[in-house]
This record gives structure tokens, C-alpha cells and sequence, in this order.
């Protein structure tokens, strides 16, 4: 894959460089903090400010998930912890965003 991906602000851009053209063009509410890079699942995990977006390696997005100001992530035998500042923990399933913790909601 010939893209070039930026985070910056609250935005991610992916530049096709042989098309020289936009191929991807993510919003946020927040602020852009990170990628990781999922190379045995082929995904692309976005990080913004409260909340994870999962991608296909080709942009295409699999599952969003929207808290609170995240703290820490871990990643460990394919569930993604996330910790918030002012929020319960999360656990989420890394290839489908399913709720690991779903007594953490009914409360």
C-alpha cells in the first residue's frame, strides 16, 4: 500500500502517493494521540483523545469506541484495556470492539 498517514489536530489524513490524492479523511471531537499498528490482525488503531477508532489496513473502519480522556492503553492476547481519567475502565475485544467488561455498563 502506496498511503501516507498523518495525525495532527483532530484529524487523520491518509495520502494515496501514487494518486497524489486524499484517499482517507478522519474527524474527530478530540485530539489526535496516536496510531498502533496491528500487523497480525492487519488493522490500524487510531487513537484520538476519548476514544479509539480500529481500521483495516486499507482505511476502512471495523469499530469506533468513545469514553472519557484516556490515561493508558494496553494491549495483551487480543483485548485492548483502556484506562480514563474520570471513567470505569474498558476491555475491548480488538477485532470487533465488543465489550469485554459488559457488567462495567449495567451499573
Amino acid at each position: 500500500m502506496n498511503r501516507l498517514i498523518i495525525g495532527f489536530n483532530s484529524q487523520v489524513v491518509a495520502v494515496d502517493l501514487i494518486k497524489r490524492k486524499i484517499a482517507l479523511q478522519l474527524r474527530f471531537s478530540s485530539l489526535f494521540r496516536s496510531f498502533v499498528h496491528l500487523k497480525a490482525y492487519q488493522m490500524l488503531l487510531v487513537f484520538h483523545e476519548i476514544g479509539v477508532i480500529a481500521l483495516t489496513e486499507r482505511g476502512e473502519e471495523i469499530w469506533s469506541f468513545d469514553e472519557d480522556i484516556i490515561d493508558d492503553c494496553v494491549i495483551e492476547n487480543g483485548i485492548l484495556s483502556l484506562t480514563f481519567f474520570d471513567a470505569d475502565p474498558v476491555m475491548l475485544e480488538v477485532l470487533s470492539g465488543t465489550l469485554k467488561n459488559e457488567e462495567r455498563r449495567a451499573a
